[in-house]
């Protein structure tokens, strides 16, 4: 099939007759978004959900999904969640003209930050760079080492049932956090005592909280694990913020007994059987300690590893 020229090509809103057509042109996870939008319904209080379509000769041939998120030390978030253009229409200008219709549509004057998250594991992850360093956007950068496993993992001999907590130590469910707990540990988030980037409630709605597992000592929360439900892979829990207070990290092995146990408790129990798969992810930015363990005691019961990135680009005000 030959392309199209320039002169035929056409970015506009998504209209509300195209969305079966759409809906073959991004992820699952995100279709309910795709139908928010053109419902003009928010995903979130604050939030507002576009989406942009190319067309060619009568048909939709590409899709651009994004959200306006509120705005942060005075920039306003924009988060691309898909960006497709047909196989066979593809490498013709069309993922640009999308990007380029987006900026143009962000009302101005403003300041904004668009960005991309994504993995390497995504089909075609490599045109998307491509396309994106076309359109001006500063290199993507590195994210986090991620690895997916199944039950071989049990196999693992430190997540072996048995192993202790230290004296003075116990485990609890997530579920068993009190409201006095859950209070202390915001009122440190704020205080900048925990990074936000290892927030227990984070992605609050999609928590396992019979999977997720904390530990106490003396009346304290002093380390935990919690698990998603992965809203981009229906088989597959994410491990996603795995904590222990900088005091108590030297000697105890408190991050790796609390990864092994909600890994027990998912891939011994009957969510197992709904989501098999467990998803791991650790910065590259972290400790050589946590990363030698993640390389060695980890990846080695993975049946596969990939890598999370981010694009971004800064808008300034015109």
């Amino acid at each position: 099939m030959n392309g199209p020229s320039p002169a035929v090509l056409e970015v506009a809103p998504l209209v509300a007759a195209e969305l079966e057509a759409a809906r073959a042109l991004t992820f699952p996870a995100y279709r309910p978004r795709l139908e928010a939008a053109l419902e003009q319904r928010a995903p979130a209080p604050g939030w507002q959900t576009g989406v942009l379509g190319a067309r060619c000769q009568g048909s939709l041939t590409g899709l651009l999904l994004y959200s306006l998120v509120p705005e942060t030390d005075g920039c306003r978030r924009v988060l691309l969640h898909s960006l497709a253009v047909q196989p066979a229409w593809r490498r013709q200008g069309q993922g640009l003209a999308l990007l380029a219709a987006l900026e143009a549509a962000l009302p101005r004057p403003g300041r904004y930050c668009l960005e991309a998250s994504y993995t390497t594991r995504m089909p075609g992850w490599r045109g998307f760079e491509a396309c994106l360093e076309r359109a001006g956007w500063p290199q993507t950068q590195p994210g986090l080492l991620l690895a997916r496993a199944h039950g071989g993992v049990l196999a693992a001999p430190w997540v072996t049932p048995g192993l202790p907590l230290p004296e003075g130590f116990e485990f609890f469910p997530w579920s068993g956090l009190t409201g006095a707990e859950a209070s202390s540990l915001e009122a440190e988030l704020e205080r900048g005592d925990i990074p936000r980037g290892l927030s227990p409630f984070a992605e609050a709605r999609d928590l396992e909280p019979e999977v997720s597992v904390g530990i106490r000592a003396q009346g304290r929360v002093v380390a935990w694990m919690t698990v998603l439900r992965s809203p981009l892979m229906p088989d597959a829990l994410c491990y996603r913020s795995l904590f222990v207070r900088p005091g108590l990290r030297m000697g105890r092995r408190l991050g790796p007994l609390a990864l092994a146990e909600a890994i027990r408790r998912h891939l011994g129990g009957p969510l197992a059987r709904e989501r098999p798969l467990g998803v791991f992810g650790i910065s590259r930015s972290e400790g050589r300690k946590m990363l030698n363990f993640f390389e060695r005691r980890l990846l080695p019961y993975c049946f596969e590893q990939h890598e999370s990135r981010l694009a971004r680009k800064e808008l300034t005000p015109v």
